[in-house]
């Protein structure tokens, strides 16, 4: 049984209108303590799912503008569907920022919508671009907050309570209480194998608690036209990876439990073997053995990892991977990751900053030239760039020999770093040196040769 939320505008999401069901006020619903203040690693993760998704969703727009331009001088209709899924969706928002800063701080259910909703109304003069979500929660502290603070955010989709995803799930905001591992199967059959006009789908897989299994994941990612942002929680496997290290006949049921738990989280009993090793190396072993796992469901997925660090501790405390099937993606996926490496930095220094301000006007301090007190210096980095040399050479590497699309140059170097304009002028370097051919790169079917 479905119970019925009123949008922004007061209508139902089936249409009608009900005096007696108003939407929950965020501000009467209390958020678990966890969701008090938004930390440094959820901030930065947060900035990734917005740049993702709207880069994602606007790539798709972009891939599929000149069929929809043709459906209309036919006089044919042409919908495209994109579906955010967040299958452990928390409370919605955070009570203040890393820094104080009050917001509204909304978290990754009403981020994902947006940034998705946003790419709808850029490309509306062009395409039916329909927008669906399956939000999952089933924590009663966090299921209520969560209802509350979709309905605070003032999105252009409905809202709608459900006790399962049917085929009336698409074009509305699908709030479910329960465990998202359970409606696997019923959110495969609402969005099909991902073909012909099948929905484009964004997953944010990011469990509080218990693991999601590498097989379920397999479920969801071995549908074509999906992709997703996976968090590997690499402090808690750490912590817990002693049980691993135990001789078997030796392992209490917790150590039991601890290895059966991550085992499934793997999909594999392969992790057991990097234990031993030093923390770094460990890290380096478990995070690409996990990336391994993810690309294992389905031919052609290419998955990227950035670390985020614990607090304010240089230790990490999970990998979060961007999971897809498009090279275009990938060199997007690039784009934001090594930017995630800057705006992590900027966000802890602004934390720390203010921090320090707090404490000291609770102290009852003041600068003597009339500044902040308690100010710190910015942070001094350098962005990570990657010159044509470089790029140029790995190119003649991966490519030389062939004749492939851009997008296929791109596919062959969705393992690096490198950006799509580093990989345009590694490309054109080699053209001046007469190592490459190519009529121009302003389109991703142009063919591009480049010399054995």
């Amino acid at each position: 049984m479905e119970s019925d939320f009123r949008n922004r505008n007061g209508a139902r999401s089936d249409g009608g209108m009900r005096a007696d069901s108003p939407a929950p006020d965020a501000a009467e619903v209390a958020l678990p303590p966890f969701f008090a203040q938004r930390s440094v690693q959820a901030k930065v993760k947060h900035t990734i799912l917005r740049q993702y998704a709207g880069a994602w969703a606007g790539i798709i727009a972009n891939g599929v503008r000149g069929a929809a331009v043709r459906a209309r001088a036919d006089g044919r209709g042409y919908r495209l569907d994109l579906v955010y899924i967040d299958g452990f969706g928390g409370a919605g928002r955070y009570g203040v920022d890393v820094d104080g800063s009050p917001g509204p701080v909304w978290a990754s259910p009403i981020i994902g919508v947006q940034a998705l909703e946003v790419q709808a109304a850029a490309h509306a003069s062009v395409l039916d671009v329909r927008i669906s979500a399956i939000i999952c929660e089933k924590e009663s502290d966090c299921y209520l907050p969560l209802v509350a603070n979709l309905h605070a955010a003032g999105l252009r989709t409905p809202i709608t309570e459900v006790a399962a995803v049917g085929p009336a799930a698409l074009g509305r905001v699908n709030v479910l209480r329960g465990d998202f591992r359970r409606q696997l199967e019923d959110v495969r059959r609402l969005l099909g194998p991902g073909t012909n006009a099948d929905p484009f789908v964004l997953a944010m897989v990011d469990p509080y608690g218990p693991c999601m299994a590498m097989a379920d994941l397999h479920r969801l990612l071995g549908r074509q036209r999906t992709d997703a942002i996976v968090n590997f929680p690499y402090y808690d496997l750490e912590v817990r990876s002693g049980s691993a290290r135990k001789d078997a006949v030796d392992r209490a049921p917790m150590d039991r439990q601890n290895v059966e738990v991550r085992n499934a989280h793997f999909g594999t009993e392969a992790w057991h073997q990097y234990s031993p090793l030093p923390a770094a190396r460990r890290e380096a072993e478990w995070a690409r053995l996990y990336g391994n796992q993810l690309r294992a469901a389905s031919p052609g997925l290419l998955a990227k990892n950035i670390p985020l660090q614990l607090g304010d501790i240089a230790r990490t405390a999970y990998h979060l991977f961007l999971v897809t099937r498009d090279p275009n993606g990938a060199m997007k996926m690039n784009e934001v990751l090594r930017g995630a490496e800057i705006d992590e930095q900027w966000i802890r220094w602004h934390g720390q900053e203010a921090r320090l301000k707090a404490e000291a006007r609770a102290l009852g301090q003041q600068s003597l030239f009339g500044g902040d007190p308690g100010a710190l210096p910015p942070p001094a980095f350098a962005k990570r760039a990657f010159g044509p040399e470089e790029v140029a050479a790995v190119l003649k590497t991966r490519v030389g020999g062939r004749e492939l699309s851009l997008t296929g140059v791109y596919g062959c170097m969705a393992d690096t770093l490198y950006t799509a304009g580093e990989v345009q002028k590694g490309l054109a370097l080699l053209k001046r040196r007469g190592e490459a051919e190519y009529a121009g790169l302003s389109s991703g079917s142009t063919p591009v040769r480049v010399a054995a």
